[in-house]
């Protein structure tokens, strides 16, 4: 093929593609402006950790009792939790089932769970006054709390206010797991609509595959022909300034344009039809030795002047029953911006580890915890390990939608090179990939929403420059489609 046979054929595939590429480029970039906008202009929290509190020696002495007396000889979590009536002593025996009891008296607080949720909600709202309009328990995801928030089951609670604030708390480790009201659930709404189509996912999800596999398959070749005609054509004056931009501007454009391109339809073909990881794996149930043997905890005289995260009874290797001991770190500053909340911030210092029964100091380190958890989860063995490390910020393998840090990242040498991350605060698994989702997950992290930028720059400055690129696409696609239309006027 000639030259001029190359640029006939480029210009005539470019004219033709045109219109499904323009319909593309505006429908998903569009759409797409909706996620930064929800980003900005949706609900944020009063507070982003959560409450602490002091606990007394005498307190955690009554917990032996109260495991006796309640006759619980297997739990999957117990922990020592603030509540808003003082302390309590929380006991997970299934992922909907969390039982409450005072430390102070023993006795158990019926069907608390909720009660803890609304406390929690207005704590990390700051609605301390406003009505609370209902309370519902979510076990599935829906269009205003969509899989991507990835705890379940949470509370869905909803404030008697003008934008009918809603937060989603996840009582387990005292989260709020999202926080959205009217304005949010419009804006996210046109996302999922027109940008990830997530209306038709359930109903017919090869039908939603092949139209937008259609329409940005219509965008890549608009692409590749515009770039051959860019290259094959020779450098001249045009006299038209619409189309002397549109020349200008095409290789600029070029590299931004095939960013958002691949990594869309990688990520597109990565999620489509597979069945994503619902909500966090509890440990497995832990047996409860006779709690009549066990020493008093009067090691905890050594933290009375200082607040505590939390207090967990948890299973460590060979079986041995401990008391985890976690610290905050640093000043907990509430008043975090966009940046740091998406970075994240680790709110722990390293774990102090006591047996129950013998209430001696254990040396063993939240590193050992989250491994042995690690193989309890996977199946794998200690050869099986290729590296452990303690993940303190949320990054493109580890994001903010897991909500929790910090947590510890085991990673093993098996054929698809699995990663799991375990909480060892409690021995859970928050979420699991292996060595091609990480690829994607790097990939679409950089390329489609530019991720690096925000840890250089910040949020605003990245999204600012984002939203300066689409804009300057879509101004070029305007020419383009004025070009089009001009043509078939002519014609």
């Amino acid at each position: 093929m000639n030259r001029t046979q190359w640029i006939s054929k480029s210009r005539g595939l470019h004219r033709f593609i045109g219109w499904v590429a323009a319909a593309a480029l505006f429908l998903f970039i569009c759409s797409g402006l909706m996620h930064i906008l929800m980003v900005w202009t949706g609900p944020q929290s009063a507070k982003f950790f959560g409450p602490q509190t002091t606990i007394q020696a005498d307190e955690l002495s009554n917990v032996p009792a109260i495991l006796s007396s309640q006759n619980i000889s297997q739990a999957q979590l117990i922990q020592v939790v603030p509540t808003e009536q003082g302390n309590a002593l929380q006991v997970t025996e299934s992922s909907s089932s969390r039982r409450y009891f005072s430390l102070q008296t023993g006795e158990e607080w019926p069907n608390y769970d909720e009660q803890q949720a609304r406390w929690l909600a207005r704590y990390f709202t700051g609605l301390e006054q406003a009505p609370i309009q209902s309370v519902t328990l979510q076990e599935n995801f829906d269009n205003q709390y969509p899989w991507v928030n990835r705890l379940l089951p949470v509370y869905r609670i909803t404030f008697d206010t003008p934008d009918q604030r809603t937060a989603y708390i996840y009582t387990e480790f005292a989260a709020l797991a999202g926080l959205t009201n009217n304005w949010k659930n419009t804006v996210q709404g046109l996302f999922q609509t027109f940008h990830t189509w997530q209306w038709l996912e359930n109903i017919a999800e090869p039908v939603r595959l092949a139209l937008m596999l259609t329409l940005l398959g219509g965008l890549g070749l608009m692409i590749i022909s515009g770039f051959g005609l860019r290259l094959a054509m020779p450098a001249r004056r045009i006299p038209q300034a619409g189309r002397r931009w549109h020349r200008r501007l095409s290789l600029w454009i070029l590299i931004p344009l095939l960013a958002f391109l691949i990594s869309g339809i990688w990520h597109l073909l990565t999620y489509s039809g597979n069945e994503r990881q619902q909500g966090l794996q509890l440990p497995d149930v832990i047996s409860l030795p006779k709690m009549g043997e066990v020493a008093r905890a009067e090691w905890l005289e050594d933290y009375q002047q200082q607040p505590v995260q939390a207090i967990t009874l948890m299973q460590g290797p060979d079986n041995q029953l401990l008391y985890r001991v976690a610290l905050p770190e640093g000043s907990m500053d509430q008043h975090v911006g966009h940046h740091q909340r998406f970075d994240g911030q680790s709110t722990e210092q390293p774990a102090r580890y006591y047996d129950v029964v013998s209430a001696q100091p254990v040396a063993i380190t939240d590193s050992e915890i989250a491994s042995y958890w690690a193989k309890r989860h996977s199946g794998f063995e200690d050869p099986d390990i290729n590296n452990i490390q303690r993940i303190s910020h949320f990054g493109p393998e580890y994001d903010f939608r897991n909500k929790r840090l910090p947590v510890w990242r085991v990673d093993f040498n098996d054929l698809n090179k699995t990663s799991l991350f375990i909480d060892a605060a409690s021995g859970l698994l928050v979420d699991q990939s292996d060595a091609s989702q990480r690829l994607e997950g790097n990939v679409f992290a950089t390329l489609h929403k530019w991720a690096q930028l925000g840890h250089l720059w910040g949020q605003g400055p990245r999204d600012a420059l984002m939203l300066l690129v689409v804009l300057s696409i879509l101004g070029f696609a305007v020419v383009g489609i004025r070009m089009l239309r001009r043509r078939q006027t002519n014609q």
